[in-house]
């Protein structure tokens, strides 16, 4: 389970304000601790200096991401026009055989009977004109089927090149996503160990002093160091990590005032206890039946390139499970179906609960009101509550 740099950051002030309260208490802390406290500077350290490498591969992703979605819709486009030379070859293939047909049943044109039949001068002329219409003909139509075929195999290496290089971005993304993960899991499993370490201690001390029948100002700095890294210890008990996705996406999509956790939180909270009443009357059936209802149902399921279940989504796909295919399968399906039934929207303001957003071309999430939209972000990630960052445009599924 990953966490957001915010959420990491608050924890680890958290237990340095602890720390330097036990310091101030009057207590004499055993070597070790001063050893546990400079792991933890050290740790700090390295969390912010990760956190920093993180927040520019997870940039890096998200760009790869809307680019190979990019590369597919092209792809889709391309076959499309592909499709449709097929169509033309296959039409002219017919005309060939027709005439082929035609002169093996007549004949090829005998100039003997076209001069012996002429009546005049200008009918052998005329006779002889179409005759080499026909001929003329027959010459086009191998022709253009010729180049048809070569067009088409361009075209075929073409979709082939771009499939080739699509792979390659994809590959490269999931080595990506590989690094990103281990970075987490071994920044907060450092964390997690130097935090607990530290409580264990105080707690010692704190037992110690209390079975010799002094006070005990070690109760006080552990209570500190408890009371003030709540905010990390709620981020690991909380199974879904929903506010911790939610938060990683306001801190690091939207650049939205760093002051604005609690409040997210409290949005989340509250359209979570009201998902059920706004889907029952806004949300639309799909794949999975639900519309709105399923996508909150989503929240916390990890990014997945191309996934279209419960298993993991990308952004599109999010809105495919919810809301079936109807409108395509990328974004840029999406934004050219809703042009052209007419329920494109270039405002927020037209926006209700359970229509499409799209915050810029390659990438789509699904309107919950209050200028929050539910989407899968980026490799690495889960789906989530956030706020809008931007806007291209959207409408009603």
């Amino acid at each position: 389970m990953s966490f957001s740099p915010k959420a990491r950051f608050v924890g680890r002030k958290a237990v340095t304000a602890g720390l330097a309260m036990a310091l101030t208490l009057g207590t004499c802390i055993p070597v070790a601790h001063a050893d546990t406290a400079s792991d933890l500077a050290a740790a700090s350290q390295r969390l912010e200096s990760l956190g920093a490498e993180l927040s520019s591969l997870e940039g890096d992703l998200e760009n790869k991401t809307a680019d190979l979605e990019l590369t597919s819709y092209e792809i889709g486009q391309k076959q499309n026009e592909i499709d449709q030379t097929q169509s033309r070859l296959d039409q002219k293939r017919a005309e060939l055989g027709e005439q082929v047909k035609s002169n093996y049943i007549s004949g090829p044109v005998n100039w003997l009977s076209v001069l012996l039949g002429s009546t005049s001068f200008d009918d052998l002329s005329n006779r002889i004109y179409y005759a080499d219409k026909v001929s003329q003909s027959q010459s086009d139509a191998i022709n253009e089927v010729k180049s048809l075929g070569d067009q088409l195999s361009t075209q075929k290496g073409e979709l082939e090149s771009k499939q080739a290089e699509q792979q390659s971005a994809v590959d490269e993304m999931e080595s990506q996503v590989a690094v990103y993960q281990s970075k987490v899991a071994d920044a907060q499993a450092w964390y997690s160990s130097l935090d607990a370490q530290v409580q264990q201690e105080l707690a010692a001390q704190a037992a110690a002093q209390s079975a010799e029948g002094t006070p005990s100002n070690a109760d006080a700095a552990l209570n500190a160091v408890t009371d003030t890294s709540a905010p990390s210890n709620a981020n690991n008990a909380d199974n879904g990590s929903n506010s911790a996705s939610s938060n990683a996406t306001n801190d690091d999509d939207n650049g939205s005032d760093n002051g604005s956790h609690a409040q997210n939180n409290n949005s989340n909270n509250s359209n979570n206890d009201s998902h059920s009443n706004n889907s029952s009357n806004t949300a639309h059936g799909g794949a999975s039946g639900g519309g709105l209802g399923t996508a909150y149902s989503m929240i916390g399921v990890p990014y997945k390139w191309g996934g279209t279940s419960a298993d993991g989504v990308d952004c599109s796909g999010l809105v495919c499970h919810c809301y079936g295919f109807a409108r395509g399968r990328t974004t840029y399906d999406m934004i050219d179906s809703l042009k052209a039934s007419g329920d494109w929207k270039t405002s927020v303001d037209q926006l209700q609960a359970g229509d499409l957003v799209f915050p810029h071309s390659g990438h789509v999430g699904i309107y919950i009101g209050n200028n929050q939209m539910i989407h899968a972000p980026s490799p690495g990630r889960t789906v989530c509550i956030t706020t809008l960052y931007g806007f291209y445009g959207g409408g009603t599924y």
